[in-house]
C-alpha cells in the first residue's frame, strides 16, 4: 500500500508541475490547489476539507510517507511563492520543488523510505508551519 501511494503521488508531483504556466504568483497557487482539489476529490467551488494537522513529526507518518511529501507541497507552495522575486522565478522554484518531491516519492517507492530523509522533512515541515504561523 505505502508503495502504491508513494507512486501514486509521484506521478501527482509531475502532474502538478505540469500546471505550471505562465502568470501572476497568485494565479500559481489557484492553479496549483486547482489541480490539488482533484487529487483529493473536492470540486473548485467547495471549500477545502478539514486537513489533518501538517505532518512535524516522523512517527506521524510511519506507514503513510505519502502524507508526508503532500504536507511538505501543502507547507511549501505558499512559502515558496512569496519567496520568489517574480512569476518565472517562483516557476521556476515550484519546478525543482515538484521534481524533488515526485523523485523523493519514486525512490521511496523503489528502494524503501530514508529514514534520515523522512526525518530531515519532518524537520522543515516544522519550520514551514511554524513560520506560516509567525512563530
Amino acid at each position: 500500500m505505502r508503495d502504491t501511494e508513494l507512486l501514486r503521488w509521484a506521478h501527482r508531483f509531475e502532474i502538478l508541475r505540469g500546471e505550471l504556466r505562465a502568470g501572476s504568483a497568485e494565479q500559481l497557487l489557484v492553479t496549483q490547489l486547482a489541480a490539488f482539489r482533484e487529487f483529493i476529490d473536492t470540486p473548485p467551488w467547495a471549500p477545502l476539507p478539514h486537513l489533518p494537522p501538517p505532518i512535524t513529526d516522523r512517527a506521524d507518518a510511519a506507514g503513510a510517507e505519502h502524507l508526508l511529501l503532500v504536507c511538505h507541497y501543502l507547507l511549501a507552495l505558499p512559502a515558496v511563492v512569496a519567496a520568489a522575486a517574480d512569476p518565472p522565478a517562483a516557476r521556476t522554484a515550484l519546478t525543482e520543488l515538484l521534481a524533488w518531491l515526485g523523485e523523493l516519492a519514486a525512490d521511496w517507492a523503489r528502494d524503501g523510505v530514508d529514514e534520515e530523509r523522512a526525518g530531515a522533512l519532518a524537520a522543515h515541515n516544522h519550520e514551514l508551519h511554524h513560520a506560516a504561523q509567525g512563530v
